[in-house]
């Protein structure tokens, strides 16, 4: 499944003060707030991490939060930040590159492990959501199985 994230900051940040395209140097001097990676056992620089100074948060809630605070900036999914973005305390970066990704993502299951009931049940959410459009998502009730 592929979800867009997009470049964030506070309107006031200092990234935004500069008032032109931004490119890597200038995020490499910011403090950038990401999410933690639980699925990974070693520390892995993934293509978004472009800041030398981190925040590490354990949630998108939490980096919402600090991000639409005036903490940082970070790349969050659009369709979980639509509200903040239209009440103006989030707002897309203008990066000359790579302002919105669309990364896959993948649930890996133990093929000698049969999966549980909650993980079945995430996975067939997973199933009856991947065609549905992210922001109907968050109005429309759940397809009926």
């Amino acid at each position: 499944s592929s979800v867009e994230l997009i470049a964030v900051a506070h309107p006031d940040h200092a990234l935004h003060q500069l008032q032109r395209e931004l490119s890597t140097q200038d995020l490499e001097s910011q403090l950038q707030v990401v999410i933690r990676d639980s699925g990974r056992r070693e520390s892995v620089d993934m293509f978004w991490l472009a800041a030398e100074q981190r925040w590490t948060v354990a949630s998108l809630a939490t980096a919402a939060q600090f991000v639409s605070s005036g903490l940082g900036f970070a790349w969050l999914p659009r369709h979980l930040i639509e509200r903040e973005l239209m009440a103006g305390s989030l707002k897309p970066l203008l990066l000359d590159q790579g302002g919105s990704r669309n990364p896959l993502f993948y649930l890996y299951s133990n093929k000698n492990k049969p999966l549980g009931p909650a993980t079945q049940i995430l996975v067939d959410l997973i199933q009856r959501f991947d065609a549905v459009p992210l922001n109907a998502a968050l109005t429309a009730p759940l397809p009926s199985a």
